[in-house]
């Protein structure tokens, strides 16, 4: 079980995210038909999406939450709101319910700062082939990740160029490498953005409908307008809950999800009318875990930067849990 008081302030995040809860509440609104509708909640925390179900006018709610606290919570709520006559509480994970009620409508909101890394793939995958009736609703119906670059002298030199000026007695090169092996959660305001007219590309997208968790690959390109220096990318994404979008782009509003920073040891200097591009290959799925349980997730990418006549002339290969290593162009 998750410390009472970690597990609180997670669900205050998710709950005062007013953005998050109204996307959430108008979609139910949208597809919950008053009176028929049987909803399923996977992973469904404190309830809140069940209430906003049974408030639609949801017939029946099925909520499956395996943390038996927030499935405490969730019960406590439930009655609180003269709901138990319509909503259930199931504390287990649902991948390991036998006999599972079938649902006309399967949500779930179990997205990470990188979208996937929470497993809901995994989840909805199961969810659809077992809990979801004929012609049924999924919530989210699709999720988008996306990329953008960064140009961003100050936040390079955080995690890369402090080197510089540490002033240290030790020769910290080491340290700065293996840091740089990372993905960083951070806020990224749109002005950290590189100044290129639609910076982002989309570079896989999940449909919840079809797709089952298998590791991801993709390649963003981009033809430079301007001359510019890319520090790193943005990782972000995109879902769809019915008529609603659910971002985390930084061109938005904020939610109380980050962005992820994909950062290069050294930055790629862009001139006018050259191509950027980025190889990504993800698999989110086998460390997929809230509160930092999992083993972790994969992914790797690399940038690459061409000349006019498409010669490549530098670049980077990084990834989580290794140093980064430069592109040997010269060959």
């Amino acid at each position: 079980m998750t410390d009472p008081a970690t597990l609180a302030d997670y669900h205050r995040r998710l709950l005062s995210d007013r953005r998050r809860c109204e996307v959430l509440r108008r979609a139910l609104s949208e597809v919950v038909v008053a009176g028929q509708s049987v909803v399923a909640d996977i992973g469904a925390g404190t309830g809140l999406l069940g209430v906003l179900a049974a408030l639609a006018g949801a017939r029946r709610v099925v909520l499956y939450e395996r943390e038996p606290l927030a499935a405490a919570w969730a019960e406590e709520f439930v009655a609180l709101r003269g709901l138990a006559d319509r909503i259930s509480i199931y504390p287990e994970d649902v991948r390991y319910v036998l006999d599972p009620e079938p649902a006309d409508i399967v949500v779930s909101e179990t997205l990470g700062n990188l979208g996937p890394d929470e497993g809901i793939v995994a989840l909805l995958d199961d969810a659809r082939r077992r809990y979801l009736r004929p012609g049924g609703r999924m919530l989210p119906e699709s999720l988008e990740l996306v990329l953008a670059p960064v140009s961003s002298a100050a936040l390079h030199h955080e995690i890369a160029g402090w080197v510089a000026e540490a002033d240290l007695p030790l020769d910290v090169t080491k340290i700065r490498d293996l840091a740089l092996g990372n993905a960083y959660v951070r806020r990224l305001a749109r002005t950290e953005l590189v100044a290129w007219p639609s910076p982002e590309r989309i570079w896989t997208k999940y449909d919840f409908l079809r797709d089952g968790p298998q590791p991801r690959a993709g390649v963003a390109v981009w033809e430079a307008p301007v001359a510019a220096a890319v520090h790193g990318f943005a990782h972000y994404w995109r879902a769809r809950f019915a008529g609603q979008i659910l971002t985390t782009s930084p061109a938005d509003p904020p939610t109380h999800w980050e962005q992820v920073y994909l950062p290069l040891p050294e930055p790629l200097e862009l001139l006018p009318g050259e191509r950027l591009e980025l190889r990504i290959a993800g698999d989110f799925d086998a460390g997929a875990e809230p509160f930092g349980q999992g083993p972790g997730i994969a992914l790797e990418w690399e940038a690459r930067a061409y000349d006019p006549a498409g010669s490549l002339r530098g670049g980077w290969s990084c990834g989580v849990g290794g140093p980064p290593a430069p592109l040997d162009f010269q060959k």
